[in-house]
């Protein structure tokens, strides 16, 4: 090993003529010469303790649309989409948005919510869990 000439350290002697180039006057930055960080890709090791960690973490989404009536669709195929967009196309057609006024209740106190369309079991209804008072 050897030390060029400007007093950098020792190289292994291949020429560092590509640096040179890059540095062109000495007002201009070096290059940057910070590591690469470790692939975290699937199949690593760091990388299988992340998924494991989200595994256990709740799923917002499906928190939300549980907890406001709605449903959730998942899909990963292109066709598995297309359906979800239906379905949801033709549930828009047939829903109705029922309200109402609850009667004062006790501050702090959660109050479940039941909707059934009476003389029709096969109909189906979706609500939120319920509300809390104030």
């Amino acid at each position: 090993m050897r030390s060029n000439s400007r007093g950098s350290p020792p190289s292994s002697g291949i020429s560092n003529t590509v640096a040179d180039k890059v540095r062109q006057c000495a007002s201009c930055p070096g290059p940057d010469t910070t590591g690469v960080p470790a692939d975290l890709g699937p199949g690593g090791f760091l990388y299988g303790l992340g998924e494991l960690m989200r595994l256990h973490q709740q799923d917002l989404s499906s928190l939300f649309t549980r907890t406001t009536g709605g449903q959730t669709l998942s899909f990963l195929k292109k066709n598995a989409l297309e359906q979800a967009i239906q379905l949801v196309g033709e549930e828009v057609h047939r829903q109705y948005i029922l309200s109402f006024e609850p009667k004062g209740g006790e501050p702090g106190k959660f109050h479940t919510i039941r909707a059934v369309v009476k003389g029709r079991p096969e109909l189906q209804t979706r609500t939120r869990e319920g509300y809390w008072a104030l």
